[in-house]
């Protein structure tokens, strides 16, 4: 280990003191340097001294977001509840009301195609676009001799068109939205059917993929196939120049 070097005094032969007038030795200092203060024994191996490592961030793994199953066929997606009005559907017309939880129509509406359909349900079926509609009403008062008399479901409702399922003066039918006006339920699928006053009536009508059928009382009066809107839309109710009151509707996945 390096010490601090001291000079020593010459002493006299006599070992007596310097003689007078010689100055006095002086002590030189040594500065240790501090990285050589600790010293590795001979033969020992120095163990290096190693950086610390830098942490590095593990990544979170976002869990991928589960995608919603479609509804099993027969699953009821909506059913109505006018107990305390209209419960979200868009009375667009002052013909519709609801008494006694049920909806009414007063016949004073006149509507020519279903861009006009002023009776849309709030029911959320966007995972469903395959869906039947059943409605249970009762006809009060017809006018089969107006050209503008219908009654009817609207389905798959898209940018003011969709498919019209019902009757007219003296058919029944389904017109697609190329053709949506009441007046040319033969263009699509009709067939002769004449309603009378007083009528009680199930009005069924189902989309699945792109076939399409009316039902009345569980009978399937017509069907036909077409091409224009294939994702789900929304429903609703055409009522024109005829009374009536609605009971039900119920919105069930195919």
């Amino acid at each position: 280990m390096i010490g601090v070097a001291a000079v020593g005094c010459s002493k006299t032969s006599n070992g007596g003191s310097p003689p007078s007038g010689s100055a006095a030795p002086s002590v030189i200092p040594h500065t240790v340097d501090s990285r050589l203060a600790t010293t590795t024994p001979r033969g020992a191996t120095a163990t290096p001294i190693l950086p610390t490592p830098t942490a590095t961030a593990t990544p979170t793994e976002i869990p991928p977001t589960p995608t919603a199953a479609p509804p099993a066929a027969g699953q009821v997606l909506y059913r109505s509840d006018w107990s305390s009005g209209f419960d979200g559907w868009s009375a667009g017309s002052k013909a519709w009301k609801v008494l006694n939880r049920q909806l009414l129509n007063d016949g004073t509406g006149e509507v020519y195609g279903v861009s006009e359909c002023d009776m849309l349900a709030p029911a959320d079926l966007r995972l469903s676009p395959d869906y039947a509609v059943d409605a249970d009403l009762t006809v009060i008062r017809w006018s089969p001799g107006r050209v503008d008399t219908f009654v009817g479901i609207v389905a798959r409702f898209v940018d003011n068109n969709g498919y019209l399922f019902g009757f007219d003066g003296n058919r029944a039918g389904i017109a697609a939205p190329s053709y949506s006006d009441i007046q040319f339920l033969s263009d699509f699928a009709a067939v002769p059917y004449e309603i009378e006053s007083g009528t009680a009536l199930n009005i069924r009508a189902e989309v699945q993929a792109n076939q399409f059928r009316l039902l009345l009382d569980g009978r399937v009066l017509c069907q036909g196939l077409d091409n224009h809107i294939l994702t789900a839309g929304r429903i609703g109710l055409i009522c024109s120049a005829t009374q009536i009151s609605v009971s039900s509707v119920v919105i069930s996945a195919l």
